[in-house]
């Protein structure tokens, strides 16, 4: 079994499951004869506790045949620290061991009970320090994680997070040799990710939501209080200003082009106004995502669909190398 970023391929197709804390996604993408990709399937199901979790996965991998099929197992943010450091100057295949020392302070247990692992950034422009992201979970957590798959009588072949996966989405759509920003929103939280080519240059975490920035700015009779430039909504206004702050470092701090597109990940409500909310605040393209670009017409989902399953299906693609 792989941790994090070990790369590998799965010609066979490939099963992305995300254990969230109200429920778990399935994705399983397979590779056609034609070397498109299909997505023959993905779900949701809410939960009350992890035995739940175990008996629903093992239903839905019986009567969907994947005991056969590997698995990326997708680690809910709780679980795991993505942190930023500068490495060393040491040969790559040292540099896991040589971060060490650099987030041990950064842990709330002791650093040889962690997984680690290191995703450098491309040097770019003048940067003369490199930049590399560093995962930190405790074995006990990914063990866990893992033991509960298994149970389920799954096959894991890996294990992600979900900036990783959700880059494997990102890097597939057509702005990503220009670089582009992903937007993803939830109930509490949101995630910008910086992507060119293949490779995550920012990780911004939002440590508020969709509910924020609607339902608690709602009026009496349900709308949401905000002219076209979102003054009145303090979440609305924080927001614009995170995107334009990580498009802004983008550009300064790797003396690189600037991204002219942001793609918004679906979002559980549907939030429409959003999309031309951006385009008015940011001077930049903007547009929805849909997974139909990734897959084709045969694997629409609802929007709603999409935003529970969207880790799960870039867990997916983890191993579906792109087609020659």
């Amino acid at each position: 079994m792989e941790f994090f970023k070990r790369t590998f391929s799965f010609p066979r197709g490939s099963v992305g499951i995300s254990l969230q804390s109200d429920g778990v996604s399935i994705a399983h993408v397979e590779r056609l004869k034609n070397s498109a990709l299909n997505l023959h399937y993905a779900e949701f199901f809410p939960y009350q506790d992890l035995r739940e979790a175990v008996d629903l996965l093992k239903m839905v991998s019986r009567r969907k045949n994947f005991p056969h099929a590997d698995c990326v197992a997708i680690l809910d943010p709780g679980n795991y620290q993505l942190l930023q450091v500068e490495p060393p100057e040491v040969p790559e295949a040292e540099i896991r061991s040589a971060v060490r020392w650099q987030v041990k302070d950064l842990l709330n247990y002791d650093v040889d009970e962690a997984v680690l692992d290191v995703f450098l950034v491309p040097k770019a422009g003048f940067r003369k320090n490199r930049i590399a992201f560093v995962v930190a979970s405790p074995k006990e957590t990914i063990l866990g994680q893992v033991g509960l798959l298994r149970d389920a009588r799954l096959d894991v072949a890996a294990v992600d997070i979900p900036e990783m996966v959700l880059r494997n989405i990102g890097s597939r759509l057509p702005e990503a040799r220009e670089g582009l920003a992903l937007l993803c929103l939830q109930k509490s939280s949101g995630l910008i990710l910086l992507i060119r080519d293949a490779a995550v240059y920012l990780v911004r975490k939002i440590n508020f939501g969709l509910n924020q920035m609607f339902v608690s700015n709602a009026g009496e009779d349900g709308k949401v209080l905000f002219d076209e430039n979102g003054l009145g909504n303090h979440h609305l206004e924080k927001l614009v200003l995170e995107i334009q702050r990580s498009l802004d470092y983008f550009e300064s701090g790797f003396n690189l082009s600037g991204i002219n597109h942001l793609v918004v990940a679906p979002m559980e409500e549907e939030h429409p106004e959003l999309i031309p909310f951006f385009a008015r605040n940011l001077s930049i393209n903007v547009r929805p995502l849909d997974t139909i670009e990734l897959f084709g017409s045969n694997s629409q989902l609802s929007p709603s669909l999409q935003a529970r399953c969207l880790t799960a299906i870039g867990g997916a693609l983890r191993g579906m190398a792109e087609a020659a």
